[in-house]
């Protein structure tokens, strides 16, 4: 019977009402929702997507900062129904999104014509996976591979347990997350798409990315769901 069953959920999987709009949708977010998230508009800085003026190529920060990652592929801006995706995705327990969402990173992915060798992602310390059950930038990558049909690798151990980042400021965040991470991997000579859900200050990614080029790799490319970047103009 239980055979059956698996068989029965393989051919028809399992519906789930949009967690946006609450119509039915599969893994939880239907095409109209996911369409309405909030769009990318206007010039934005060819690293690391945050607003710029017609002028410019580069924001102030990636002028002025030693930038380790070579762009980033950013599918919405973390405000609104975003927010509220990556919230429910990372801390209630709705795995199911993971699916969706990253259907929707690999579509901006596939626009930057990235050559890439490896997916890999941002890991948690194992304290905080142990109490979480999961890395949703993990669910993610694996997704995204498969889309993309790229190999995926855990490329990164966090042995610095950081906390949250969330209400420190940017200079905070990237003193936090100095000297978080190691490699564990071979990366050298090679191309590597590094996957996280949210980008806010960059702090995060650019301190694996300076690992990630610090042990060979050639080129280390950012994709995140969403950015709180995207808005702020300096």
């Amino acid at each position: 019977m239980k055979i059956l069953e698996s068989v029965f959920n393989l051919i028809f999987p399992e519906k789930y009402n949009c967690f946006i709009c609450g119509e039915k949708a599969s893994f939880g977010l239907c095409r109209g929702c996911a369409s309405n998230l909030p769009k990318i508009y206007g010039k934005t800085c060819k690293i690391c997507g945050k607003k710029v003026s017609d002028e410019e190529e580069l924001c102030i920060n990636c002028k002025s900062n030693k930038i380790y990652f070579d762009g980033c592929a950013v599918s919405c801006v973390y405000k609104e129904n975003a927010e509220k995706l990556i919230y429910l995705l990372k801390y209630q327990n709705q795995k199911v999104l993971a699916k969706p969402m990253a259907e929707l990173m690999a579509g901006e992915i596939f626009k930057k014509g990235w050559k890439v060798d490896f997916v890999t992602f941002i890991p948690l310390h194992p304290e905080r996976l142990k109490e979480r059950g999961y890395n949703q930038s993990e669910l993610l990558a694996l997704y995204i591979g498969e889309f993309l049909g790229l190999k995926v690798s855990a490329l990164l151990r966090r042995v610095k347990n950081t906390g949250s980042q969330t209400l420190l400021k940017a200079g905070e965040r990237y003193e936090n997350v100095r000297e978080a991470f190691k490699v564990i991997g071979d990366v050298k000579g090679r191309s590597i798409l590094l996957v996280d859900d949210i980008l806010t200050t960059g702090a995060t990614l650019n301190e694996a990315s300076r690992v990630l080029k610090e042990n060979g790799a050639s080129f280390v490319y950012g994709a995140v769901f969403a950015s709180g970047l995207i808005e702020k103009m300096y």
